[in-house]
């Protein structure tokens, strides 16, 4: 199978929706691939009681959305940051052409979020995140965001991306991930990005350890589908 015959889905990270891959998509289109960003239940136009999403909401509504396509095995599934734990499970129950993971968690079975970002030593965002409890929901603080997750940005750029940001609902945070050999045999590519601040370079070597990856470095920080997406671009498309 060539590479024109993969169909290319987005998931975003926390925080945000589909619209973050706008830049990117555009330039995929007009390179005539097929490339579609999702919004996770919650987040964009998907409204959704934010009491009743966990991460397995997120999984099983990406599986429902790759399922729509012809063949998931033409899908190569892509995950930025949160949605590395979305992906992962996903490829463990449907079988996927590849994964691509973007400044991405990227688990072992049983991990959550929360376990895999306590090893980050408060690196990152946690100084950023309000916890509201009662509303099941994580807030940020954006004074001062900036400079962690748009750090390489024009200010036009930036102050765009910022206005897109949403409330983040709690649960999926503590979900855990089950992955097997279905997950174990997909390909996988990691970009490493060499300016993050919200996961550091490090830290995201640390990720790809645990895992067979092809890891790949862009020299871009944490949103680079906002920052470089043609650059980005030439790693996704890495046959």
């Amino acid at each position: 199978m060539s590479e024109s015959d993969s169909v290319y889905v987005f998931v975003h990270g926390a925080w945000q929706s589909g619209n973050s891959f706008d830049a990117l998509i555009q330039q995929m289109k007009t390179k005539g691939m097929i490339a579609h960003a999702l919004d996770l239940p919650g987040h964009g136009e998907n409204t959704a009681d934010f009491s009743k999403i966990t991460l397995k909401t997120y999984i099983d509504y990406v599986i429902s959305y790759v399922e729509k396509i012809e063949s998931t095995e033409n899908v190569v599934l892509v995950g930025h940051s949160m949605a590395g734990m979305v992906i992962s499970e996903v490829a463990q129950r449907i079988k996927l052409k590849k994964l691509i993971y973007i400044a991405a968690f990227l688990p072992r079975s049983g991990d959550s979020l929360i376990k895999i970002a306590e090893q980050f030593n408060g690196e990152g965002l946690s100084r950023f995140m309000r916890f509201d409890i009662p509303n099941s929901r994580i807030t940020l603080n954006k004074e001062g965001l900036e400079s962690v997750l748009y750090n390489d940005c024009a200010l036009p750029l930036w102050c765009k991306a910022m206005t897109t940001l949403q409330d983040q609902p709690v649960l999926p945070f503590n979900g855990k991930v089950t992955l097997g050999d279905q997950f174990n045999n997909t390909e996988k590519d990691y970009i490493v990005c060499l300016q993050d601040r919200a996961i550091t370079p490090d830290a995201q070597r640390r990720l790809c350890e645990i895992s067979n990856c092809n890891v790949l470095e862009l020299d871009a920080g944490h949103e680079p589908m906002v920052s470089q997406p043609a650059e980005l671009l030439l790693l996704i498309n890495v046959d």
